[in-house]
């Protein structure tokens, strides 16, 4: 279908809508034939605006997946340094009250783990 006749009074047709409009309606371009762009500027305008919408939402999508792997990694990772600290603080407190007896007091206890934190238990 031919979208540009020179006998149609200077008008074009639209290869979007499909419409017959005037020249002033279409975007100029230096490499048709005619000088003119196939879709009329109200069809530029809605195929920018629906592409610029499906950028967004793409964008979006990643932005949100993006979220959710930081908070899984971070929550994760902060989750398995406390627990291995934890560990840490239980096995030495354990080796505390073994060396000590199960009746040791909380001062002898204190003394205990701060030699052993220097000597690298921590």
């Amino acid at each position: 279908m031919k979208t540009f006749d020179p006998e149609c009074n200077n008008r074009k047709r639209c290869r979007w809508c499909g419409f017959l409009k005037p020249l002033e309606e279409f975007y100029t371009s230096r490499i048709t034939e005619d000088g003119f762009r196939s879709r009329c500027k109200v069809c530029m305008k809605l195929a920018q605006r629906e592409k610029e919408r499906e950028r967004k939402k793409k964008e979006r999508e990643r932005k949100k997946k993006e979220r959710e792997r930081k908070k899984k990694h971070t929550i994760k990772g902060k989750m398995q340094a406390e627990i291995d600290c934890l560990k840490k603080q239980n096995e030495i407190l354990r080796e505390c009250v073994e060396s000590l007896g199960w009746h040791a007091n909380a001062k002898d206890a204190l003394t205990k783990l701060e030699a052993m934190e220097k000597e690298g238990w921590s």
